[in-house]
């Protein structure tokens, strides 16, 4: 069909031309010296149209096959570079409030943290249980050692450790007692909260290594796309100009 479009353009071409000629009193052999002169002109036009629409084609297949798009006009490429572009600035811009959240839960920890321990150590009952563990450990030390040489039954033994065991238990009691629910609640909620924030880090980094590397293909592309563009471009001057430049009887 494009040729044949082509052919009916030069014959019009041709025709246009004779009749101009003949309008100005021109002689035959002029006027066929211009019909041929168009002609040549016509058949170049044609055959550098041909020659840029491949040219295009050729661009596209290479697009298509280093950006793995189906839609390779410039305006679809330069959309979906910009949309990228977008998400990347939104998925840097998350991360950053990310990480300053991760920043703040994990102070906020620390200082609680802190601050529960010292309550614990100011508090007399807890170090007073101190004291008996540690007397306890000794104990059941010098025990094991008496054990291991003879001196002692297995059953002083167990009944040492099992000291040592109520002591603990004693103390753990009472050092719960000094951490209150409501600050015990807020710690395990803050360690919550930053191991879902290391779930999605972990998620970011991911989107954000998808997007850098899709626009460094689509930059790749680029300068291909804008080649397109300025083939279109030379493509549709060309007949522009044939149109107003068409001679009219």
């Amino acid at each position: 069909m494009p040729k044949l479009i082509m052919k009916i353009s030069v014959v019009l071409v041709l025709f246009a031309t004779c009749i101009a000629a003949f309008a100005d009193g021109s002689s035959p052999e002029k006027a066929r010296a211009e019909a041929i002169a168009a002609e040549a002109e016509m058949k170049a036009a044609n055959a550098r149209h041909a020659e840029i629409r491949d040219a295009i084609e050729n661009l596209e297949q290479k697009i298509r096959k280093e950006t793995e798009l189906v839609d390779v006009t410039p305006q679809a490429v330069r959309r979906l570079i910009a949309t990228l572009q977008e998400q990347r600035e939104q998925l840097e811009l998350d991360r950053a409030g990310a990480e300053g959240r991760r920043a703040g839960l994990e102070d906020a920890i620390a200082k609680l943290s802190k601050r529960l321990t010292d309550r614990v150590a100011t508090d007399d009952v807890a170090v007073e249980l101190q004291k008996v563990v540690d007397v306890r450990q000794t104990a059941s030390q010098q025990m094991k050692q008496l054990y291991a040489s003879g001196a002692a039954s297995a059953a002083d033994l167990s009944a040492a450790e099992a000291n040592l065991a109520t002591a603990r238990a004693e103390l753990a009691k009472e050092r719960q007692k000094s951490v209150s629910s409501a600050s015990s609640e807020a710690l395990d909620s803050w360690n919550r909260q930053l191991l879902e924030l290391s779930v999605t880090s972990l998620e970011q980094s991911a989107r954000l290594q998808y997007l850098q590397k899709r626009l460094a293909e689509l930059a790749a592309a680029i300068a291909d796309v804008n080649r397109v563009e300025q083939l279109q471009i030379e493509l549709d001057v060309p007949q522009r100009s044939a149109q107003g430049s068409t001679p009219r009887p």
